[in-house]
């Protein structure tokens, strides 16, 4: 299962670079998935087109806490990017999750958590 949150704009690396440390020191996260930054480049430029956290992990559980502690920063944020697009891939199938409201989120998670178990 794979949590990815891609952010374009000025203040994009900030955010995202914020995002990963919530996540490292949020203790239902923290050890517990595999966290990576990624940058993809438009050419001629120096910063890139948008840059990235991936959170990967084989547990609903955590999958569910990562989509908790998303919603928990996203509300913290008082200059968030441009654009943000956060979306989750579970076997194959990708839900876009930039949209929901907190509410919205915390169904997904339960949804999740009740068709792939907590673990």
């Amino acid at each position: 299962m794979k949590f990815e949150v891609q952010a374009i704009g000025e203040n994009a690396i900030t955010e995202i670079s914020s995002l990963e440390r919530w996540f490292s020191y949020d203790a239902d996260v923290a050890g517990k998935c595999k966290i990576e930054r990624s940058s993809v480049a438009t050419p001629g430029e120096m910063s890139g087109a948008f840059d990235a956290v991936i959170a990967i992990t084989s547990q609903a559980m955590t999958l569910g806490n990562l989509l908790i502690a998303y919603a928990t920063w996203r509300q913290t944020r008082s200059n968030p990017p441009e654009e943000i697009k956060a979306t989750v891939e579970i076997h194959k199938s990708t839900v876009e999750i930039s949209g929901m409201n907190d509410e919205e989120i915390r169904g997904l998670v339960a949804e999740l958590t009740r068709q792939n178990g907590p673990g």
